[in-house]
């Protein structure tokens, strides 16, 4: 028991730091570093530099996905999709995101970072990345980084830590995988801002597992977690 989650927990980091060693080989560090040192003579360098990372770094991921689960690939998908259940998948995430996930940022961030004289919402706030706030709306950068954050990084999230995650673990107890798949998710996180990202991030996961739970794919969690970062990049907190 101990031996497949600790096996499907290295799997899924290990997919994910493969991923990103190929993505920086695949897109040239040194085309990336040109491009932002002509910034300022091509308006576009920016957009092109962040292009380049995110598009190696999705393909990477699936290609790599694909190797290790091309086995039971079809498995991790549903036989056909139910449009109820991921209509309402996606409202759960909604919901969340109004109601649960920028207070429980708010309270987390404010309690961590209070003493650097950060309070409400500026904490969570100042983690948003300086591409959000310093471009202006409706530019290709902001346009792409938006839809990247809101379509691209959930399914790559759900489909390790939802997909690949709970079938390699499918000898275990269900809720013991899903708590375990809240761990490993909350976990990859903490790079992106400490502890407190990371325990703001529990309800979210929790969510998901339970949707991955009851519908059996994660598909429907995806939907969950596409309309959550959706909805808090509307509100510029980003997930």
């Amino acid at each position: 028991m101990i031996f497949t989650a600790l096996r499907a927990i290295v799997l899924v980091f290990g997919i994910n730091a493969l991923a990103s060693l190929l993505s920086q080989w695949a897109s040239g560090q040194r085309l990336e570093v040109w491009f932002l040192l002509h910034q300022q003579q091509m308006p576009g360098a920016l957009f092109m530099a962040q292009f380049i990372s995110a598009f190696t770094y999705a393909l990477c991921a699936l290609a790599v996905c694909w190797a290790v689960a091309h086995a039971y690939w079809r498995e991790l998908l549903p036989p056909r999709i139910h449009w109820l259940t991921l209509a309402m998948s996606a409202a759960a995430g909604l919901a969340l995101a109004l109601f649960i996930n920028h207070s429980v940022h708010v309270w987390l961030f404010s309690y961590f970072f209070g003493d650097f004289g950060w309070h409400g919402g500026q904490a969570s706030d100042s983690f948003v990345s300086t591409i959000f706030d310093n471009l202006p709306h409706g530019s290709a950068l902001l346009t792409f980084s938006f839809w990247a954050s809101a379509l691209a990084a959930p399914f790559i999230e759900e489909l390790t830590d939802r997909g690949i995650f709970f079938k390699e673990a499918e000898r275990l107890p269900l809720v013991f995988v899903a708590l375990l798949s809240v761990g490993v998710f909350c976990a990859a996180h903490i790079a992106g801002g400490g502890l407190a990202k990371a325990l703001a991030l529990v309800p979210a996961a929790l969510l998901f597992a339970s949707i991955r739970m009851v519908t059996g794919s994660f598909v429907y969690s995806t939907a969950a977690h596409m309309a959550l970062n959706i909805a808090a990049l509307l509100h510029w907190r980003v997930v």
